[in-house]
């Protein structure tokens, strides 16, 4: 079942579509472009399904015939080295229809917090 969702996550996206992580301000973005890698990144990896809950928030969609573009809020709660953890940051997203479905051409995920929930 992990495999087929990843399968799904990444047919997200189209044939030449890039999924672009930055983990902190000024870090150096981790970069999956192409089918190839987008199916590396999401496929190669079912273990990681339901590691981490991201928490979408406050979307802004801008349309333009077969294109757009979409910012949102993250919000991510998981479960990292045994201690559950939140992450803070933003989804700046371009669209393209492609074959009657919006697809991802560009999905970038930028995160400015990371740590431990406050305890009391």
């Amino acid at each position: 079942a992990a495999g087929e969702f990843a399968e799904l996550l990444a047919a997200l996206f189209t044939a030449d579509g890039a999924y672009i992580h930055r983990r902190s301000p000024g870090a150096e973005p981790e970069v999956s472009r192409g089918r190839a890698e987008l199916d590396a990144h999401y496929v190669a990896r079912p273990d990681s399904v339901g590691v981490a809950t991201p928490m979408i928030h406050n979307s802004l969609i801008s349309l333009s015939g077969d294109e757009a573009t979409h910012l949102c809020s993250i919000e991510l709660r998981l479960w990292h080295d045994g201690a559950s953890m939140l992450a803070s940051g933003f989804y700046a997203d371009r669209l393209r229809r492609d074959g009657g479905h919006w697809k991802f051409v560009v999905r970038e995920v930028s995160f400015f917090h990371w740590g431990a929930p406050d305890k009391d």
